[in-house]
């Protein structure tokens, strides 16, 4: 089947739907030859009468020769459709560029547009807040507040704060707040019994004992200010001081703990009294063989043999040379060692003279504090429930109540 194009005449491709020449659309200018319409006729398929026309194949030869077709023999006719196809796609494409660049410039306009007439209109927008902002209302505030005379913490604020500071174990916190007391109110003697207290927290004794002397000194009466001080005398082994601080104070008023301390103070200068005893009279026993005149040796006969020589008897070692080691010095070892930071040589000390004075409960407390310093929790709160009596019994209790909420119980 063979088709001709109606305005130009040049063949057309079998399935082109366009002239390869003047592009007009076969469906509505295609015509058929007549050589097509009859073998169309004889396989019995009835062409379209509009698109079917009588012209013949010398007509067709004649518009032929006198428009000149464009066909390179080297070029198929699948290529020039293709080239036809692209052609038609790269229009198509074009105009799709055209539309999207289009569109990007009045995006761009109104972009512009826009932001122009909000930088315009934007002093307006904003108009009503401008007084409040103007105005500047925070000005006189920050004023007021710099103008305001910063009150400075008062002696009982600052005493509380160090009752705090050492019920958690903070010592130093709590030993700057009290003096801060101490400078505002100097004639307050509760300061000076509760930096005491601080100070033996921290096995300060010495110093502790010139608060509590202190706070005595500012009022005879403070009871509460002579027990704390026997204590720290005990621990510095003063015990005469500990038996003079103890009878002052129970002239005032009995107490149980005060009168046990002073008892245990009487021993133990009974003790040291004897001691000294013992030891002047092993001095004198040890000269009086030392200045001994030795036997003479009996002259030697011929017919008698010779006697041995009798040496002088030799004196007894005197033990004393070698003194035992007391519980009281193991425990100023122990805190010596804590001090240092040789938690577990302090500990061996402590323990050593919890043997040789298990009565001396205050040895708890000094091993509970040697065991949270270690890091073993539990073992000082148990110390620490222990000591019920003694120079450390109410810092012990402080200290269960906070390792209770510690540990949750």
């Amino acid at each position: 089947m063979q088709r001709v194009c109606a305005n130009c005449g040049l063949l057309l491709e079998p399935d082109s739907n366009f002239c390869r020449q003047c592009a007009t659309p076969t469906a509505t200018s295609g015509v058929w030859s007549e050589a097509t319409t009859k073998v169309m006729g004889q396989e019995g398929v009835k062409p379209t009468p509009s698109k079917l026309t009588t012209t013949t194949l010398p007509e067709i030869a004649a518009v032929q020769r006198t428009v000149p077709i464009e066909h390179s023999s080297s070029q198929s006719p699948s290529d020039t459709l293709r080239s036809q196809k692209t052609g038609l796609l790269g229009r198509r494409q074009k105009r799709y560029f055209v539309m999207a660049t289009i569109l990007s410039v009045l995006f761009v306009l109104v972009l512009g547009v826009g932001l122009v007439l909000g930088y315009i209109f934007k002093d307006r927008i904003f108009q009503p807040a401008r007084p409040a902002l103007a105005t500047e209302p925070e000005k006189p505030i920050e004023e007021e507040k710099s103008t305001e005379p910063v009150q400075p913490p008062t002696v009982k604020e600052l005493s509380d704060a160090a009752l705090n500071d050492l019920a958690s174990g903070n010592l130093n916190k709590a030993l700057e707040s009290i003096e801060k007391a101490i400078e505002l109110d100097p004639s307050m003697p509760q300061s000076y019994k509760l930096k005491g207290d601080i100070l033996v927290q921290s096995t300060r004794y010495k110093d502790a004992t010139e608060n509590y002397a202190k706070a005595i000194e500012l009022d005879q009466n403070y009871l509460q200010a002579y027990k704390p001080l026997a204590k720290a005398y005990e621990q510095l082994k003063q015990y005469d001081k500990v038996v003079e601080i103890a009878n002052k104070a129970l002239s005032k008023e009995e107490d149980a703990e005060l009168r046990k301390i002073l008892n245990s103070a009487n021993q133990e200068l009974a003790k040291l009294s004897s001691q000294k005893n013992l030891d002047k009279k092993r001095e004198l026993e040890a000269k009086a063989q030392q200045n001994q005149v030795a036997v003479k040796p009996q002259p030697v006969e011929e017919s008698v043999p010779e006697t041995p020589k009798v040496e002088p008897p030799k004196p007894e070692p005197v033990r004393t040379v070698e003194p035992r080691v007391t519980a009281t010095q193991r425990i100023e070892n122990g805190q010596k060692m804590h001090n240092l930071g040789d938690y577990q040589g302090a500990l061996r000390e402590y323990r050593a003279a919890l043997q040789q004075q298990p009565e001396n409960q205050s040895i708890h407390y000094l091993i509970g504090l040697s065991l949270e310093k270690s890091g073993d929790i539990q073992g000082a709160y148990d110390a620490y429930s222990r000591c019920q009596s003694g120079t450390y019994s109410s810092q012990a209790q402080q200290h269960v109540k906070r390792l209770a909420k510690k540990l949750k119980k």
